[in-house]
C-alpha cells in the first residue's frame, strides 16, 4: 500500500472520528446563539396600551373657600396700556393645571429599569419631568407596578408654578432598559402614531376662568384602536348591540329611530356580512324580533344640511350609488369585547353611537364625528358589546361568550 493512500485513509478516519464527536457533544444538534443585550432599536422592548389621558383643571381656592392667587396686581406698560395677558399671574395659575396618563403595561418589562413622564409645552420644550427608578427603595405600590407586566397604571403631573401652561400641552412617557447606557426610549403613541393624542390647548381665559370655579373640569381623552381582523365566523352569527351605557338592544333603533323597547323590537338582531377583499370592513343585515330578514343593509343616512351627523336606516340596496355608506370599519374598542364602527366619508371619520335623548323612545342611533360628541354618554357609546345570539333563544347569548351586556353604568 503506498504512502499516499495510507495518508488518505488517516485524513478520512480522523475527518469521521472529529465529526462524530462534535455531534455528539451537541446531541446532533446546533449550538444555540448567545444570547443578545435587549436594545431598543432590536424590537424586543417593552410596550404599552393607552387607556386614556385626562386633562384637569382645578379651582383656584384654598381649603377655606377663597382665592389661593388672589389680589393680582395688573401690571402696566411704560404706554400706560394694561395687557389682558399680563393682568394674571400665569404661572401661579398654571398650578392649577394638571394631566394623568393611564395605561397598561404589556409584555417586555422584565429589564426595564427607569420609567419618566415628561410634560411637553408648544412640541419641544419640557417643562416638568418625573423619574421612577425600580431600585429605588422607596417606591410604593404604584411606582413598583410600572416595572411589572400586565399592569393597570397612572401617573399625574401637575404644573408647580415655574411655567405658564398657555399654549398647548402634552404629557408622555418614556423607558430606560439595563444596560443601554440610559437611553431614553418613548412608550406612549409619537407624534406620528395614528393612534396619538392631541395635545392640550390652553389659552389665558382658561386659567383665569378657574379663580371663579367650583369644581374641577376634566376632559379625558381615550384611544380609538387599530383596525381588527373579522373572525371568520363572525358572518355566520346574529348579534344584539349594546352601547356602553345604553342598557338595552339598541339594534331596535335601527328598525324605527323613535321606537320604545318593547317585545316587538327588544330581539332584533344584525349580522355581520365581510366587504371582499378586505378583513377589517363588514356590511350589516338586520332581522326582525322573530327572525325575518329585512331587505337590503343598514347604512347612514347623512344629514345634508349640517354633516354633522347621519340616523342609521335600513334598506340599502346592492343598486344605490354610495355604497361606503352601508359599509363600516371594525375598531377595537375601549372596553373588553366591545366594539367601534366608523366610516370614512369624504376624508372625515365618523363613529357609531347612541345619542341619548330626554328618554329611551329619544335615544338615536347615530354616525358622529368624535368631536361632535359633546357629552360623556355619546362618547363612551361609542363602545358597542356585540352580543352573540343562541341558535335557538334569540333573547340568550351564546353560552360560548360571556355576558357583558349590563357590564357599563347607565347614563
Amino acid at each position: 500500500m503506498s504512502g499516499t493512500l495510507i495518508f488518505v485513509l488517516v485524513l478520512v478516519a480522523a475527518l469521521i472520528i472529529t465529526l462524530y464527536m462534535v455531534y455528539k457533544k451537541g446531541d446532533s444538534s446546533p449550538a444555540p446563539a448567545p444570547a443578545q443585550e435587549s436594545t431598543p432599536s432590536s424590537g424586543g422592548g417593552p410596550s404599552i396600551d393607552v387607556q386614556g389621558i385626562e386633562r384637569t383643571l382645578n379651582p383656584d381656592k384654598k381649603e377655606d373657600g377663597t382665592s389661593s392667587t388672589s389680589g393680582y396686581a395688573i401690571r402696566e406698560y411704560t404706554n400706560g396700556i394694561s395687557s389682558p395677558s399680563d393682568a394674571y399671574d400665569l404661572n401661579k395659575l398654571s398650578k392649577n393645571v394638571s394631566m394623568t396618563l393611564q395605561w397598561k403595561n404589556k409584555g417586555g418589562f422584565e429589564n426595564v429599569e427607569k420609567i419618566i413622564a415628561q410634560w411637553h409645552q408648544n412640541t419641544s420644550d419640557i417643562r416638568m419631568r418625573k423619574e421612577f427608578i425600580k431600585t429605588n427603595s422607596n417606591n410604593n405600590t404604584t411606582v413598583t407596578k410600572y416595572f411589572k407586566n400586565f399592569t393597570d397604571n397612572t401617573v399625574t403631573l401637575t404644573a408647580d408654578g415655574t411655567f405658564s401652561a398657555v399654549g398647548t400641552n402634552i404629557i408622555r412617557l418614556y423607558y430606560v432598559l439595563a444596560g443601554t447606557s440610559c437611553v431614553e426610549v418613548e412608550l406612549t403613541p409619537t407624534a406620528t402614531d395614528p393612534n396619538t393624542f392631541a395635545a392640550w390647548t390652553i389659552g389665558i381665559p382658561d386659567l383665569s376662568g378657574t379663580i371663579g370655579m367650583v369644581k374641577p373640569t376634566t376632559y379625558t381623552w381615550t384611544p380609538s384602536r387599530g383596525g381588527m381582523k373579522i373572525e371568520k365566523d363572525m358572518f355566520t352569527k346574529q348579534y344584539q348591540m349594546w352601547p356602553v351605557g345604553a342598557h338595552y338592544n339598541a339594534t331596535l333603533k335601527i328598525e324605527g329611530q323613535t321606537s320604545e323597547e318593547s317585545n316587538s323590537y327588544k330581539n332584533h338582531t344584525v349580522s355581520m356580512v365581510p366587504v371582499e377583499g378586505v378583513n377589517n370592513q363588514v356590511k350589516f343585515i338586520l332581522y326582525k324580533h322573530n327572525g325575518d330578514k329585512v331587505p337590503g343593509y343598514v347604512y347612514s343616512d347623512r344629514d345634508s344640511i349640517s354633516a354633522k351627523f347621519g340616523y342609521l336606516k335600513k334598506g340599502w340596496g346592492e343598486s344605490n350609488s354610495d355604497q361606503t355608506l352601508a359599509i363600516f370599519e371594525i375598531i377595537e374598542g375601549s372596553k373588553p369585547d366591545h366594539y367601534r364602527f366608523k366610516q370614512n366619508i369624504n376624508g372625515v371619520d365618523y363613529f357609531l353611537v347612541l345619542k341619548s335623548g330626554t328618554d329611551q323612545s329619544g335615544d338615536k342611533f347615530k354616525i358622529m364625528k368624535i368631536e361632535d360628541m359633546t357629552d360623556s354618554c355619546t362618547y363612551n357609546s361609542m363602545d358597542i358589546y356585540m352580543a352573540p345570539i343562541s341558535d335557538t333563544n334569540r333573547t340568550d347569548i351564546d353560552s360560548n361568550y360571556d355576558d357583558r351586556r349590563y357590564e357599563s353604568t347607565q347614563c
